[in-house]
């Protein structure tokens, strides 16, 4: 395959020959080492990411007012609940934190290992269908 002229683009010819005819094997020892099972390593960060979408939306969200005019949903529950702004937007940074550290010592792995879940997840969402 090396040899051929396809529309394989050039740089990547010599290791996907390898990868074709075996001689490069992937590296399945970090997959074993993950605390969580492979079927549910997407499920989880997918809960996670819309957890944390919908925190997201309620910090960078619109709505429409009663005379029609877009307003920032993080203004109107500041107003609701008379702080300022700065101080709700905080509030739901900290609820993301405590989103990713709930999972984190529910499942017994690190918010890193959460984190990479939900930033692994977003790269393929980004990158489909040619993940």
């Amino acid at each position: 395959m090396a040899d051929t002229n396809t529309d394989v683009p050039p740089d990547i010819r010599l290791p996907l020959s390898h990868i074709i005819s075996g001689a490069r094997k992937p590296d399945l020892k970090a997959a074993a080492k993950m605390k969580i099972p492979g079927g549910k390593r997407l499920q989880l960060a997918q809960i996670i990411a819309a957890g944390l979408q919908m925190i997201e939306y309620l910090k960078r969200g619109q709505v429409p007012n009663q005379n029609g005019q877009l307003i920032k949903l993080n203004d109107a529950f500041a107003d609701a609940q008379r702080i300022e702004p700065i101080n709700h937007i905080r509030k739901q940074e900290n609820a993301s934190n405590n989103v990713i550290q709930r999972m984190a010592s529910d499942w017994n792995v690190s918010d890193g290992t959460i984190r990479n879940l939900v930033r692994d997840l977003r790269f393929f969402y980004s990158n489909f269908p040619d993940i």
